[in-house]
């Protein structure tokens, strides 16, 4: 059903704001805090964020009309992201079809094309993807298991 589409199986269920974390995440962030955000806000849902900083280690060419202009050494370029984790008002449940297949992204564009607030909770917090082959070789290294 996609990222988002089971949740439609909780529908008649809930009453009080719930989170949605994707499976892959392993996080520091205090979730208190991150329901207290929410409950303040005006939102019928919050989407965790983080700075993400992709570095390309050549020099980047630039091009007008086929001719070089620029070269940039080794950018850095900065990006928010969505962190997987999320804090959903019940009603937001009226916007994700039963029984079909719907993701996340999918689920909170619906919410802001018919005008429902989406709000963005910046993390600072320790947070990692774990679905990455390297990200997940790095925590069994930094978090070995003991036998």
């Amino acid at each position: 059903l996609g990222t988002a589409g089971a949740l439609s199986i909780i529908k008649s269920k809930l009453k009080e704001p719930f989170i949605v974390i994707n499976g892959d995440i392993i996080t520091s962030i205090d979730f208190c805090d991150l329901l207290d955000y929410h409950d303040n806000s005006k939102g019928v849902a919050t989407v965790c964020a983080r700075q993400h900083l992709t570095s390309v280690p050549y020099g980047v060419i630039k091009l007008k009309d086929g001719k070089l202009e620029a070269i940039v050494e080794k950018p850095v370029y900065e990006d928010l992201i969505s962190a997987g984790i999320y804090v959903f008002n019940p009603r937001v449940l009226d916007f994700i079809p039963e029984g079909k297949a719907i993701d996340m992204p999918d689920v909170l564009l619906t919410l802001a094309k018919n005008n429902q607030m989406v709000d963005i909770f910046p993390m600072r917090e320790e947070w990692i993807d774990v679905g990455r082959h390297d990200d997940l070789e790095q925590v069994r290294m930094d978090f070995p298991v003991k036998k």
